[in-house]
This record gives structure tokens, sequence and C-alpha cells, in this order.
């Protein structure tokens, strides 16, 4: 399990102290982030999540809240930010911050998403594919039925009745996932 990145900012947002673990996930040394200021390596997108979230602390509220972060290599990782407000005789002097790298569990989300996605493209088209074929004979068939003598529309049941089968094991297929009648 990866190790938890800690980051210590003051009042303006600057960095005054970060594990390895942090800056390794970064890909950073620590004294290439220490006086930093945070928002330097906050992703875009999300710095204004981050505005507000700095100003709930400087209220006195911690927080926990997801957090894009640009790597060195420009890559972007995703956190998990426990951060509380700091103080020193009652004066507010920063953030202290414990970051977990989610990034991979946020790619394989978004993998389960993908293939979810997939699968319903999947069963979309296996209904098209298969009822509309089925529906075809089956109207032929009964059409048939009306036409054909007697000794023959046995026969004609009998398909229909196999039809009826497959339709339903489709339905299964598309609708459960399950391959039953």
């Amino acid at each position: 399990m990866a190790q938890e990145g800690i980051c210590i900012d003051d009042e303006n947002e600057n960095i005054i102290f970060t594990n390895e673990a942090f800056a390794r996930s970064l890909g950073y040394q620590r004294e290439e982030l220490i006086g930093k200021n945070i928002f330097e390596i906050v992703c875009e997108e999300d710095k204004e999540k981050l505005r507000e979230e700095s100003r709930k602390r400087k209220r006195g509220k911690a927080s926990r809240y997801e957090l894009r972060f640009v790597a060195r290599d420009g890559s972007i990782k995703t956190f998990i930010v426990s951060a509380i407000p700091l103080y020193k005789d009652g004066k507010f002097i920063g953030s202290l911050s414990v970051n977990l790298d989610i990034t991979e569990r946020k790619k394989a989300e978004e993998e389960v998403k993908r293939m979810l996605e997939k699968e319903k493209e999947f069963k979309r088209w296996t209904a098209h594919y298969f009822f509309n074929p089925i529906c075809i004979a089956k109207g032929h068939l009964s059409i048939l039925m009306e036409e054909v003598p007697e000794k023959y529309s046995k026969r004609i049941q009998k398909a229909l009745h196999a039809i009826e089968r497959v339709e339903k094991v489709v339905y299964n297929i598309v609708t459960r996932g399950e391959i039953k009648e």
C-alpha cells in the first residue's frame, strides 16, 4: 500500500514541509516542493475548489476532498486530501494535509465505466440483431400457418415454439445477462 503524502503550507499556501511520499508521488524531490505555492502544482480546473477549501480552513474548518495535481512529468494525479487548519497563539498559520494518491483507483473506475457502457452497447445491438429477425420469422410463420393444410400446421407450431424459446433466451441475455429460458 502506498504511503500517504504529508504537506504543510503556510497562511499563503506556500509549502513549508512535505514528506518523501508526497514529493515522490508527484515526481519531485522534497526540496523542489519546499517554497512552491501549492497552486503551482494543482490542476488548473481544480484551483477554484482549492481556493474554497483554503477559505474554509482559514475559518477553522477541516475538510476532505478530491484534488488533482500536475506531476513533474505533466501527468495528472488524483488525491484524496484531508486537511486541517494550523494555529499558533490563536492565529491561523497554515494547513496540514494528508494526501492519498488515488490515481490508479480513478483509472480503474473509469475503465469499469467504459466496460459497463460497452456491455450496454453490446446488449442493445444483441437485442436489435436477434429480435428483428425473430419477429420477422414469427410473423411469416404465423401467416403461413393460416395458409397451409392442417397437417403442416403442427410443424409450423413447433418451429414457432422453438423461435419463442430463442426469443426468451435472448431477452434474458439482454435484460439479466443470463443464458436461460
